[in-house]
């Protein structure tokens, strides 16, 4: 992001790192690099990203999706008080806005697609959801180390006799037989039976199988509440799930959030 506010943001307990990048960019000549905003909500780079684009000439179906990857779409009330920190987002300064507009310009280069044809495209609600995800889900792995250097070892695979290699489990209740049955293709799969019918473990199941059948490196286990995630992230409740369930799911490395909180 090519704002005076977000690149002399401080470093998590890396003070050395913002000594480099203040640096850097001093050297680079770039300028404004004390600035500060009262209300530093009003300066995410979320909503500067959007208002970049739409200087640029995009349409508000393509601005919209940069602007709520952290969760929500910016509002008009959002984007007006940004206009009050123009010199914090680096809108009042001939280098921050080249480099701004040398990073669309990039990114354009990389898509392979005109500016001109760009700032027509429009795109649906429905696809702003799916591609707003690919935004988020991208902006995880370029923010985080781990994710980027955890090990692949995961090999998943689609025994024939799923249930008793996993679970042990030497007769599978129809709801079990039934999702590995149905689950050949990537879709969504909803699950419904009484309590004691070995949802969770169909579900496993079924996401190993489709893992082994499209490549996938991993699963990713959502609960659906932060009481559940709670319970899941304590590591004598995890152990107890662990031990129930399928070998891989605490031979290999995964990592755990508990509502906004990693573990």
């Amino acid at each position: 992001m090519a704002s005076p506010i977000f690149q002399t943001s401080k470093a998590y307990s890396a003070s050395e790192i913002d000594e480099k990048i203040y640096g850097d960019l001093k050297n680079a000549g770039y300028t404004r690099l004390n600035v500060s905003c009262k209300r530093s909500v009003d300066t995410r780079h979320e909503l500067i990203s959007c208002a970049i684009l739409k200087r640029h000439g995009f349409d508000d179906s393509v601005c919209v999706i940069v602007g709520g990857h952290h969760g929500l779409p910016p509002t008009n009330k959002k984007l007006e008080n940004m206009l009050d920190c123009d010199v914090e987002c680096g809108f009042e300064d001939d280098v921050w806005l080249q480099a701004q507009d040398a990073l669309v310009e990039m990114a354009l280069g990389v898509a392979g697609i005109s500016k001109e044809d760009a700032i027509g495209i429009k795109i649906l609600r429905s696809v702003q959801v799916i591609l707003s995800g690919l935004v988020i889900l991208a902006d995880w792995i370029a923010s985080s180390e781990e994710m980027v250097d955890l090990p692949i070892k995961w090999q998943p695979h689609h025994p024939p006799n799923m249930y008793m290699e996993r679970f042990n489990i030497t007769k599978p209740h129809p709801v079990q037989s039934k999702l590995l049955d149905i689950a050949k293709a990537p879709g969504i799969f909803i699950a419904e039976a009484p309590m004691g019918e070995g949802k969770t473990e169909a579900a496993l199941a079924a996401a190993e199988a489709l893992a082994h059948k499209t490549g996938s490196r991993g699963i990713y286990f959502a609960l659906p509440s932060q009481a559940t995630s709670k319970c899941y992230a304590n590591p004598r409740k995890r152990l107890d799930w662990q031990l129930h369930s399928p070998r891989w799911c605490y031979e290999y490395p995964f990592i755990t959030w508990q509502g906004r909180a990693k573990r």
